[in-house]
């Protein structure tokens, strides 16, 4: 049977300085969004590897590896969660070399970044905005939101070759996401209704944090279309959904 290296990792991005959380995620959002020019992924090519120490003195090296689909999730009540899956070409035999992968910290409890740290700004060309609608620049009554970046990797054998892939090639990116509200965001309704026609890739949507006193932007992303809100009507509290997805790629 082909060799397949397959796997997934969760996370939460945390506050502290002690901890390369906020690291690891920008590291692992630039390989699942970034590409070169002729559409391979960036981290083809260049010897991208994953170390992975099963225990003491034993680490294997995967080989090539390249993120397949990259999930950002938050709702109320929880912590920002990222879910992340992988394949990779092959796996090296361990290594005297790749057993040391320093000094194993274990660090004092730090505070996750929840939902309450959170906030989505969206970011408009007014030039391109349809006649009679406002601007929008921040997302109120939010339930939560889901992104998922999908990079559709394709593993290719060939006859005669190894048992392992011969490449690992990325088809069309798809980012699609929604943003969940309690009740109904008429401006964002409004915005998406206005547009229904002639859709407008001038939007951008900034997911700010919250780190101590400071607010920075985790992540931005561009060239977003809304489609028309989805609301449900129950004898609870009101709530809707609005989908999004992305035309740029990034």
């Amino acid at each position: 049977q082909p060799f397949r290296a397959t796997g997934a990792v969760d996370f939460h991005v945390d506050q502290s300085n002690s901890v390369d959380t906020i690291d690891l995620f920008n590291v692992m959002f630039r390989d699942v969004v970034k590409r070169q020019a002729d559409g391979r992924l960036w981290t083809r090519g260049k010897n991208h590897s994953l170390l992975v120490r099963y225990y003491p003195g034993l680490v294997y090296r995967f080989i090539d590896v390249a993120i397949n689909k990259m999930t950002i999730s938050l709702s109320t009540r929880d912590p920002l969660k990222i879910s992340v899956d992988m394949m990779a070409r092959g796996r090296a035999r361990p290594d005297d070399t790749d057993t040391d992968l320093g000094t194993v910290g274990y660090a004092a409890p730090v505070r996750v970044i929840t939902f309450n740290d959170v906030s989505i700004a969206v970011e408009s060309d007014t030039s391109e905005l349809a006649t009679n609608t406002r601007e929008i620049t921040k997302l109120n009554a939010v339930e939560g939101f889901n992104i998922v970046i999908d990079n559709q990797l394709e593993e290719v054998f060939t006859v005669s070759g190894d048992l392992t892939p011969y490449d690992l090639v990325a088809k069309k990116r798809n980012i699609t996401g929604s943003v969940n509200f309690f009740g109904r965001s008429d401006e964002l309704a409004d915005f998406a209704e206005a547009h229904e026609l002639y859709p407008r890739s001038s939007v951008t949507l900034a997911f700010n944090v919250r780190i101590g006193n400071s607010t920075v932007t985790l992540f931005r992303l561009t060239g977003v279309i809304f489609k028309l809100d989805d609301l449900k009507i129950t004898n609870g509290v009101l709530k809707s959904t609005m989908n999004f997805y992305i035309v740029t790629g990034k």
